[in-house]
């Protein structure tokens, strides 16, 4: 039987919802900045790891962090806010490209097939799944090196780095990540699901060319926006490998995007189906994902 981990990042000092759901692994991208330090989450500064570039790599501190300390047959990454349906059809999908929820509760875990029977059969028939991808078109821009060109915070001459380190380290990809800046379809969030040896050589290579662009672009007049630039790049490589590796047994999964942050329950309420974890907080109005340039977490 395959070893399946999917990793869900959360954000420091900030209370958030737990899918309960099969193979997830809780963990606090950017530990190095918790004060809370939560007994129940993973923390992303144990073992090998580089937490404290979690302001300028996001969600990606998670991913390096279980790349170096943990061993599975899959991997997966997603948000504690963003998660995956593995329903075999298609559910309704808002003018975002996702499918909103304002909470998580045992029904909504049933119509997206989130036990471990459906989750493992769909899982292990691909070798490479990854959350759907979006138009340049819903972004306003024709294509997507236009897309980032136009996104505020952002700077174009940072693809154009990207760009030459692939070349000049990784000449195999270049072709792909040109026909990527040059196309239309964008996937986000750093959400897939790999296979252990795709996972392993796609993170090697990722982080190499994360390093090599820290080493040459100066982000030092960046604002915090832009300071998010490795985490932004990080999605557009996802998306050139992927693309690449299109040979492989692949699909795309539709994101499940939660509205309401879920805390606790100050009041005392109980609500037929919805555990006291599980209530929504009305304190945290829904942001399109989509009006911002990549994925917040």
């Amino acid at each position: 039987m395959k070893d399946i981990k999917i990793f869900v990042t959360h954000t420091p000092n900030k209370e958030s919802i737990r899918f309960q759901a099969p193979f997830t692994y809780d963990v606090i991208a950017g530990s190095s900045f918790d004060t809370k330090k939560s007994d129940d989450f993973y923390h992303d500064n144990t073992g090998e790891n580089i937490s404290i570039r979690n302001k300028s790599y996001c969600e990606l501190t998670t991913q390096y962090w279980a790349w170096k300390n943990q061993t599975a047959d899959y991997y997966g990454f997603c948000h504690y806010r963003r998660f995956f349906n593995f329903n075999e059809s298609s559910l309704h999908e808002s003018k975002w490209g996702t499918i909103e929820f304002d909470y998580f509760d045992a029904q909504i875990k049933e119509k997206l097939h989130l036990n471990e029977s459906d989750m493992r059969n769909y899982i292990e028939k691909y070798d490479f799944l990854i959350a759907k991808g979006v138009e340049a078109s819903s972004m306003n821009a024709k294509t997507l090196y236009s897309q980032y060109e136009k996104a505020s915070d952002l700077h174009i001459g940072d693809v154009n780095i990207l760009l030459n380190i692939i070349n000049e380290k990784y000449p195999w990809l270049y072709e792909t990540a040109i026909r990527f800046f040059k196309g239309k379809v964008f996937f986000p969030c750093n959400m897939f699901i790999m296979q252990k040896q795709l996972f392993q050589s796609y993170s090697e290579m990722l982080f190499d060319i994360l390093e090599q662009f820290e080493q040459i672009a100066d982000m030092s007049h960046y604002s915090r926006e832009g300071y998010r630039t490795i985490g932004h790049l990080g999605e557009r490589i996802l998306s050139i490998y992927y693309l690449y590796l299109k040979v492989f047994r692949h699909k795309v999964l539709q994101i499940i995007h939660y509205n309401k942050v879920i805390l606790n329950n100050p009041l005392g309420l109980k609500l037929q189906g919805i555990g006291e974890n599980q209530l929504p907080n009305y304190n945290h109005s829904p942001v399109p994902w989509l009006a911002f340039s990549r994925c917040k977490k």
